[in-house]
């Protein structure tokens, strides 16, 4: 229980302190993000990834950070399956990188995108989920506190259905 109470808190303490960036990305985004499926069709649950795209809407190049594991430091996996309930994922946290770590950074320019696969079936193996046949929506969400001179904030992704065999 007290694992629970603490994913929660690390959760919206997250989201909290992205709120003012996010209010910013939405006013003026530097970046699109959204999900893609890699599968048409019937999914299996142990074939989950999916194709997360980053695209500069700016008209000068942006960085984004070259990092994106551990997977609930950088994205936030909600999965709701079709009866309303959620499938609980930890999420958010921090990393120490130690001192003297220097950061690789992917240059995007004006209209270019980026597009990085996630192993969802991996993380939720990691974490002891198993998703069950039927239908889900799944949303990923981009976070980034980390780097310099890069794109920080919180950027929601798109929701879309799935169907697991």
């Amino acid at each position: 229980m007290k694992e629970i109470i603490l994913l929660i808190v690390l959760t919206l303490f997250s989201k909290i302190s992205f709120a003012q960036d996010n209010l910013k990305q939405k006013i003026n985004p530097a970046i699109n993000f959204r999900i893609e499926r890699m599968e048409k069709g019937e999914i299996k649950a142990n074939h989950l990834s999916f194709k997360v795209h980053f695209k500069n809407l700016k008209y000068e190049p942006v960085k984004l950070l070259d990092l994106f594991d551990p997977l609930p430091i950088f994205f936030e996996i909600l999965i709701t399956k079709n009866d309303g309930d959620n499938i609980f994922l930890p999420g958010a946290g921090k990393l120490d990188f130690g001192p003297g770590n220097t950061f690789k950074y992917i240059e995007l320019t004006q209209g270019k995108s980026y597009i990085k696969t996630l192993n969802v079936s991996q993380f939720l193996k990691e974490n002891n989920k198993i998703l069950s046949p039927g239908k889900y929506k799944i949303k990923i969400s981009y976070h980034n506190q980390y780097g310099s001179n890069c794109i920080k904030g919180w950027f929601e992704g798109n929701e879309i259905p799935i169907t697991v065999k």
